[in-house]
């Protein structure tokens, strides 16, 4: 089945698993301003995937627009973003507010914890993150958003790869 990973983030820590998904796949990946819906029509398999800045999934207008191209074909999406697996409450939120209604029972989500270094971010997301922080109510979670964290590990890809070998979505190698 011939695929494709369509990746976008900011940082660093979404394009890196988008290379690691390829290489694992051995399928191309280019982010969303580098496909046209004549390339993207030309896959059977499109891996999306985006980090979440202040809620948002980065691929979110992406989705929408390219929705009746990707109708026929086997859709994966991914998210990273900070908020820990455990958390289930905000990660169900992220998929209702992100992820097309019509999308969000026959399309698998995959959320992959990312890497936050507060001195490297723009000066806007640094001013969103501690807004956030700010109006955030746990003094425990307020805390947890303003440190770095780098938790960027190939082993959180493990779900989502074994989900692609068990669909033989590509010709991976075990």
């Amino acid at each position: 089945m011939k695929g494709i990973v369509i990746y976008k983030g900011k940082y660093g820590a979404t394009r890196q698993y988008a290379d690691w998904i390829a290489t694992a796949c051995q399928l191309p990946f280019f982010t969303p301003e580098d496909i046209t819906p004549q390339e993207l029509d030309k896959y059977e398999l499109v891996i999306a995937g985006a980090s979440v800045y202040a809620g948002r999934w980065m691929m979110r207008k992406w989705l929408v627009k390219n929705a009746a191209l990707l109708k026929n074909k086997k859709l994966v999406l991914f998210i990273v973003c900070g908020t820990p697996s455990t958390d289930k409450e905000s990660l169900d939120y992220m998929i209702r507010m992100n992820i097309p209604a019509h999308m969000r029972n026959t399309v698998p989500v995959y959320f992959l914890h990312g890497r936050l270094v507060v001195k490297q971010l723009s000066w806007g997301d640094r001013t969103a993150l501690r807004l956030g922080a700010a109006l955030t109510k746990d003094p425990v979670k307020k805390k947890e958003m303003l440190q770095d964290f780098d938790d960027v590990k190939k082993e959180h890809l493990q779900p989502l790869l074994q989900a692609i070998r068990d669909q033989e979505y590509s010709h991976m190698e075990g």
